[in-house]
């Protein structure tokens, strides 16, 4: 019979049941803060989840916490610090972070951290209240937190009228130049129709150029018409080149008008279409957002003291209704010409936070104020480095443009001194001193502003923390309207003064310690009128048939080492959205791809996709949805115009922290391109998985990148490869006949005829479409001189059809006659001249599935060179040649400098030549066949060894194997290398990744030994290569014994470089750099001389470390670099040493420290430093650690040591640094760990006791 609960047992159960529902889910608890409650637009603020199950007697199972975040921010990361945390995922379509625990939780708390950001443009006082959820379906809500937006938009205050504004950059004089600002904005929510804007100059100025007010965020599309008035017609005329648009800020030039000498204008006016009021358009005086305010330049006529009143006003109608006339007026009277300087201090690599080995960028500007009225002479630039920044390069140019200082070349270059150690300072002084150098004042309203660019990077082991960096400015004139920041009582720019004022800049930069896996992306791109590779928020700049090449960068920013690496990329196409981002990116123009990707790791798998949408699971499973199969392929596809999608993987590549991996490509803008600043855009997803908990980082993508097209640059050059089916070599074919995808190269000859073995490759391309017709190919931007083209023939049966047929119009035949170099079948042009403007579009090429070649073809060369003449050193090169269908004609063959002539008759195919006088001991020669109408055909041979009477440099070596060792499966190679009749160098000797490297003296002979340790066994066939500059290269084989563990091998490399000499101490650094494969934890030394460098090494497959050894001595001497790690794997190298280059004995001191262990009846232990002086200064020998210091008197003799103890110092285990330091001479340091402390007395333990009242 069916069961029945009685009162008493259901409540019992429902009392169970909710007991037991607490312990499952009641008790995970989570609250949410955040870091800051308000936050400027676009900065970062971090919302902290904390989870919670503090249970003793039950679990929280199966818990995941749900955030769907504000709609008006966005998502930058997330990270989850502990084990606790099983995943945190974000959905792009519902805008939600899923903070997913493990399984079972008990007695746990963690942290969650969400990094998000106030959208761009969002209004001030926008306030986002984030609450998260324990509960499906958004139940179970935390407490809510809310941050509210700063320093974003204005919120529009809509009424019924336009704003109009005018303003000027400052004072002006008789003569100056000036700018005027302009601008305007429709500040009701109506549609404003009939706008019409009108500036009418006072008589005396006199306006160059202008550029019209914009709104590059605009809703839609607002076109204009401009019209201007001069002072012999006073009726308003069309501006040439309109309509314009108004999301573009146009500038106009009037030298564009070719007015007569003697007219200038003397109105300007502008008439709009509708333009809506959606608040794209808004402006007034308290929201500037959306404008971007148009300029006007020119000179001043006037004398002093006139007052100068320019107007602009507007008329215009809101639904058909005039609305009141608006006015904005600027007045400025002209004044007496005054110095206002220009002075700025920037980091150009700007961000909030930066890691010690980072590199920082500044720019220091100086020069005259577009406002200024007087010359500045003889400027003097300084910048103080503090000790946390060194120096790696600086540049000089000027701010505003890329012309080099002064008018004309040399041009200008300033005395440069550098002084370490300033004023008695750990900072660094940076000089720049401009005698000589005049910055003029402009008279067209713009600047003129020198810019001095320097490279530093953050020091290893400086603290956390704010730093400063200061920049000073001089020069002669010191007038009023100088700064006077700063008396210059210390001279510090040098000129000899200390009451000479200074303008100063600083600018800070905030060092932190990066936390948590982290990857930064950056996209970069550049076009044929670029001159480096651009980001964002710049655009890179091309024309119709240009490069638009990528640079792609990733890099490590963690402290986490990162795997499985994956990286997508979708190429721009009209109507492409983002990657991970599914926003539109607005691209208006489609370039397209011409090559394979090129990497800087052999691990990373490119593979291509011709899906536009492609299904990107690795990303962003199920998103988007519906979605294109890629079907990717690591075979670029015989046309690469077809790819549209790529992916990286990075496969086994493990990104240590800071390392970092550039992906780069070759693209082309099509023939067709835009020509009015179209823009494409491109940006890529990623993904990588942390290597300590296999969790992987949500998939991101970076900011997109732009290029525009732009109208053509001449010289131009072009134009067609079209499939010739009758093989008649004119192009009467349907236009469809086209073929894309074939590489056209430009070259540059440096002889009379084409020679692509010598001659300079400028470009290349694919052909590609043009208004839907195949077959176009276009180079421009190219300096005047002479070029010709190669065309490399496409995949499959057809041939190159014959050249030059004549024609009515020299660009309707094929040009280029087939040529076979290397193999392959190339059919080439004739040289032509390209002036400095202009295009030549002749340059066509047919290919016919006919088989109708050209008349004439050379088929074969081949060469044997003969033996040694002892008499002469010198021998005969001879060979025959093959030809097809040849004329009558001449042949050239050419060696080096020597060449000879071969007659061909008419249908000769075969003909033997010899050509003399070659010189033996010469290594590879390339002989070169050359005809006019044939062809060109090469081929390559080795010269006879010398036979000369006169002694002759000759190498030597043998090489002895050892045994396999069993722990660490290595070998070690023994080398001995001998010279005869040497000539004077550096000879290198090297095998697998390692060498090593001696001085030789030029004449009597002398034998060499080099030993090669942790070698890999493996029962392969290695080289020994051996070679010296001036003398020879020998290659001596071995074969290495075979492995005897089959375990990874740890093994090491290493490679030196030394700097070059420094004069005033006669010291020089050495770099080494330590690949290490297969390594194991444990501690590696690095070690040269005396000095020694220790490392943290972890397990990892392949790593690499960098240890840099200062103040050596300058000998010119071969010196021995090794890295070991006890137990493990050891290397060395050797490296050559600059050569003295101080005449005086240079003084050097050196460290030997023996540390004490700890006293355990006091807690404390001692430290004995050995201080060796070479060539000392008379002085005081200044030695200290920690508060204990202890002087001694030196005098000048050629070698001494110096022994300091010190006793008593506390045993904390905490890091300690030894200073010894004698002025006049150097300052050594020696870095050490005290030892913990081992006095039960003195090292009391704290004990905790937690008590529970009852």
């Amino acid at each position: 019979m069916p069961y029945t609960f009685t009162k008493r047992y259901k409540a019992l159960f429902l009392f169970f049941f909710s007991l037991v529902s607490t312990w499952a889910l009641g008790q995970v608890q989570v609250t949410t803060s955040v870091d800051k409650a308000t936050a400027d637009v676009g900065a970062p603020f971090t919302y902290i989840l904390q989870i919670r199950c503090p249970n003793i007697v039950g679990t929280c199972n199966n818990v995941v916490i749900t955030d769907p975040l504000p709609r008006s921010l966005e998502f930058n990361g997330a990270s989850a610090p502990t084990g606790n945390v099983q995943s945190v995922t974000y959905n792009t379509g519902t805008h939600t972070v899923t903070v997913t625990m493990n399984p079972v939780l008990n007695g746990t708390t963690d942290d969650v951290q969400i990094s998000v950001g106030f959208k761009k443009n969002t209004y001030t006082g926008t306030v986002a209240a984030n609450t998260a959820y324990s509960g499906p379906g958004n139940t179970s809500p935390s407490n809510t937190v809310t941050t509210t937006a700063t320093n974003g938009i204005t919120p529009p205050d809509f009424s019924d009228a336009v704003y109009l504004t005018k303003a000027t950059n400052g004072a002006s004089y008789p003569g100056s130049g000036f700018a005027y600002r302009w601008g305007f904005g429709n500040k009701s929510n109506k549609t404003l129709t009939s706008l019409v804007i009108e500036d009418v100059f006072p008589a005396s100025i006199r306006v160059d150029n202008f550029n019209d007010a914009s709104f590059p965020n605009g809703s839609t599309t607002v076109s204009y018409q401009i019209y201007y008035k001069t002072n012999t017609n006073g009726t308003y005329q069309l501006w040439p080149g309109g309509p314009w648009n108004a999301t573009n800020t146009n500038a106009h030039t009037v030298s564009s008008l070719g007015l007569s000498t003697g007219s200038y204008l003397t109105a300007l006016k502008w008439e709009y279409g509708p333009i809506p009021g959606d608040g794209t358009y808004y402006a007034d005086a308290n929201s500037t957002n959306n404008l971007q305010l148009g300029n006007l330049f020119g000179q001043h006529t006037g004398a002093t003291g006139d007052n100068v009143i320019n107007c602009i006003r507007a008329t215009g109608q809101l639904n058909a209704t005039p609305i009141a006339i608006s006015e904005a007026c600027v007045s400025e009277i002209l004044q007496t010409p005054r110095l206002v300087t220009y002075n700025n201090k920037s980091i150009q690599n700007l961000k909030s936070g930066y890691v010690t080995g980072d590199t920082l960028e500044f720019t220091i500007d100086y020069g005259n104020d577009s406002k200024s009225g007087l010359d500045i002479k003889n400027p003097i630039i300084t910048d103080l480095l503090p000790p946390e920044l060194e120096l790696i390069s600086y540049s000089v140019g000027n701010a505003f443009d890329s012309t080099p200082l002064g008018s004309t070349p040399p041009y200008f270059t300033p005395v440069y001194t550098k002084l370490d150690q300033y004023n008695n300072s750990a900072q660094t002084l940076l000089r720049w001193n401009f005698t000589g150098l005049t910055i003029p004042k402009r008279s067209d309203g713009s600047s003129s502003v020198l810019r001095i660019t320097l490279k530093t990077r953050i020091r290893p082991g400086i603290p956390l923390g704010i730093y400063t960096n200061t920049a000073t400015m001089a020069q002669d004139y010191v007038g009023p309207t100088f700064c006077h920041d700063l008396i210059d009582a210390s001279d510090i720019n040098g000129n000899g003064l200390t009451t000479d004022s200074l303008c100063i800049r600083s600018i800070p930069f905030n060092v932190v310690a990066p936390t948590g896996a982290g990857l930064e992306s950056t996209k970069f791109v550049r076009g044929s009128l670029d001159t480096d590779y651009i980001r964002y928020p710049s655009s890179g700049n091309t024309v119709p048939g240009g490069i638009a090449d990528y640079k792609l960068q990733i890099k490590n920013v963690g402290t986490i080492p990162l795997k499985d690496i994956v990286v997508i990329d979708i190429l721009p196409f009209i109507g492409d959205k983002g990657v991970v981002d599914l926003s539109t990116r607005g691209t208006q123009w489609r370039p397209f791809l011409i090559g394979a990707v090129t990497t800087s790791a052999a691990n990373v798998r490119v593979f291509y996709s011709t899906a536009q949408n492609p299904c990107r699971d690795e990303l962003t499973p199920g998103i988007p949805s519906p979605c294109q199969a890629p079907n990717w392929s690591t075979t670029l596809p015989a046309d690469p115009n077809t790819v549209q999608s790529m992916k990286f993987d990075f496969g086994a590549t493990v990104l240590q922290p800071t390392d970092a991996l550039t992906l780069s490509w070759a693209m082309r803008a099509p023939v067709d391109a835009p020509t009015n600043g179209e823009i494409a855009w491109n940006s890529f997803g990623y993904i990588a998985t942390r290597t300590d908990n296999n969790s992987k980082l949500l998939a991101t993508e970076p900011i997109k990148v732009g290029i525009k097209a732009l109208p053509l640059v001449p010289a131009g050059y072009g134009n067609y490869v079209w499939r010739d089916v009758n093989g008649n070599g004119v192009q009467d074919e349907d236009p469809s006949q086209g073929i894309n995808g074939v590489r056209v190269d430009i070259y540059r000859p440096t002889g009379d005829t084409p020679n692509v073995s010598a001659d300079q490759l400028v470009n290349f391309t694919l052909t590609s479409s043009k208004n839907g017709n195949p077959g176009y190919y276009q180079f421009s931007n190219l300096s005047p001189g002479r070029y010709y083209a190669v065309f490399h023939k496409p995949i499959g049966s057809l041939t190159i059809t014959q050249a030059n047929v004549v024609t009515p119009d020299d660009s309707l035949d094929s040009d280029g006659t087939a040529t076979i170099i290397s193999g392959d079948t190339l059919a080439i042009t004739a040289i032509t001249t390209l002036p400095g403007s202009g295009f030549d579009y002749r340059w066509d090429q047919g290919f016919s599935p006919q088989g109708q070649t050209q008349a004439c073809t050379i088929t074969d060369l081949s060469v044997t060179p003969g033996g040694c003449d002892p008499a002469t050193n010198t021998y005969v090169l001879r060979g025959t040649i093959g030809l097809v269908n040849a004329p009558a004609q001449s042949l050239t063959l050419t060696d080096g400098t020597r060449k000879t002539t071969i007659e061909i008759a008419a249908g000769q195919t075969t003909a033997s030549f010899s050509l003399t006088g070659l010189t033996s001991g010469t290594g590879d020669h390339t002989a070169t066949l050359t005809s006019g109408n044939c062809g060109t055909i090469s081929k390559t041979y080795t010269a006879p060894v010398a036979c000369s009477t006169t002694p002759i440099c000759s190498l030597n070596a043998t090489t002895t194997v050892g045994a396999c060792s069993g722990v660490t499966n290595t070998y070690s190679a023994t080398t001995i290398v001998t010279v005869t009749n040497p000539t004077e160098g550096i000879l290198t000797i090297s095998t697998d990744t390692q060498s090593q490297v001696f001085a030789v003296s030029a004449g009597q002979p002398a034998t060499f030994t080099a030993v090669f340790s942790g070698l890999a066994s493996d029962g392969a066939s290695h080289n020994v290569v051996a070679s010296l500059p001036g003398c020879t290269t020998l290659t001596s084989a071995y074969t290495a014994p075979a492995a005897c563990v089959t375990v990874p091998v740890y093994s090491l490399s290493a490679t030196a470089t030394a700097s070059s000499c420094d004069p005033a101490t006669n010291l020089y650094s050495v770099t080494a750099v330590i690949g290490l494969t297969n390594s194991v934890a444990g501690t590696l030394t690095v070690s040269t001389g005396s000095q020694n460098l220790t490392f943290v090494v972890t397990n990892a497959s392949s790593q690499t470390i960098t240890a840099v050894f200062g103040n050596l001595n300058a000998d010119g001497a071969s010196h021995v670099i090794t890295a070991s790690q006890p137990g493990s794997a050891s290397t060395s190298t050797t490296y050559v040493a600059p050569t003295s280059c101080s005449t005086a004995p240079v003084c050097s001191l050196s460290i030997a420290r023996t540390t004490g262990s700890c006293d355990v009846s006091t807690g404390t232990y001692s430290t004995t430093a050995v201080i060796q002086l070479t060539n000392p200064a008379a002085g005081t020998l200044t030695v200290s650690d920690g508060v204990q210091t202890k002087t001694f008197a030196v005098g000048m003799t050629g070698s001494n040591s110096v022994t300091a103890v010190f006793t008593g110092l506390p045993a904390d285990g905490s890091p300690r640094v030894l200073t010894a330091s004698l002025p006049g001479c150097s300052t050594g340091t020696s870095a050490y760990s005290a030892p913990n402390c081992c006095s039960t007395t003195v090292c009391v333990p704290i004990v905790i006791t937690r008590t529970k009242s009852r």
